[in-house]
C-alpha cells in the first residue's frame, strides 16, 4: 500500500484476510486510509485538467476501496472526458449498481448510457428517477430525449409537455418539443414552439 502497488496491496489484503478473518477489520481501515489518499490525488488531478493521471488514480482507489461509488462516478467522468465512452459507460454501471438512490449516479449512468446508445437500459434507469421526482424537469426531459431517440413520439411529447407545464420557460425544452415536431412533418407546431 505504501509503495502505491494497490493490485499487490489487495491480493496481499485478501489473502490474509482469507487465512485469518481478524485482518478484515485492520485492512478495511487500511484500504480507507488508502482510498482516501489516492482519491486527493486523482481530485488534484482533475483540478489540474490532467484527465489521464485522474482517471489513472480513480481506478487505483477503486482498488483500494471498491465500495465508494464515488471512485467509479467521477472515474466515468474522466473516461468521458477522454472520449473512452465504453469505459465511461462501465464505470458508471459500477456507480449506479453500488448506490441506485443516489441522484447522482443514476443520472450519470443514465447519460453514459444515452451516449453508448443503450437506450433501454437508460429508460429503465430514468423511469426509477421519475418515480422518486416526478416533478423534476430536468428528468422528464431526459426521458423525453431517451423516448425521441428511440422514436417513440408519443411518449416523448408526453414527458416533453409534463416537463414545460413544470418548466415552461425552458428554451431547451421549447426546442426539443419542436424539434419533435418537425421530425413528424408537423410544421405548424414546430414553428410553434422554436418562435
Amino acid at each position: 500500500a505504501y509503495e502505491g502497488n494497490y493490485e499487490k496491496m489487495d491480493e496481499s489484503f485478501t489473502k490474509s484476510e482469507e487465512l485469518s478473518s481478524q485482518f478484515k477489520a485492520i485492512n478495511d481501515t487500511l484500504r480507507m486510509i488508502k482510498w482516501e489518499s489516492v482519491i486527493d490525488t486523482a481530485e488534484t488531478a482533475r483540478q489540474n485538467e490532467e484527465h489521464e493521471k485522474a482517471l489513472k488514480y480513480y481506478k487505483s482507489s477503486i482498488i483500494c476501496w471498491p465500495f465508494q461509488y464515488q471512485s467509479f462516478l467521477y472515474g466515468s467522468g474522466e473516461a468521458s472526458h477522454l472520449g473512452q465512452n465504453e469505459e465511461a459507460y462501465e464505470l458508471s454501471k459500477q456507480a449506479y449498481e453500488l448506490e441506485p438512490d443516489t441522484i447522482m449516479a443514476a443520472k450519470w449512468h443514465a447519460q453514459m448510457c444515452m451516449i453508448n446508445q443503450k437506450l433501454d437500459e437508460a429508460e429503465l434507469v430514468l423511469q426509477k428517477l421519475v418515480e422518486k421526482d416526478p416533478t423534476n424537469p430536468s428528468y422528464l426531459f431526459t426521458i423525453g430525449d431517451v423516448y425521441s431517440e428511440i422514436g417513440d413520439t408519443t411518449k416523448a411529447l408526453e414527458y416533453y409537455n409534463r416537463a414545460l407545464e413544470i418548466d415552461p420557460d425552458n428554451a431547451e425544452g421549447w426546442y426539443s418539443v419542436g424539434v419533435l415536431y418537425f421530425t413528424m412533418k408537423d410544421f405548424c407546431k414546430a414553428a410553434e414552439c422554436l418562435e
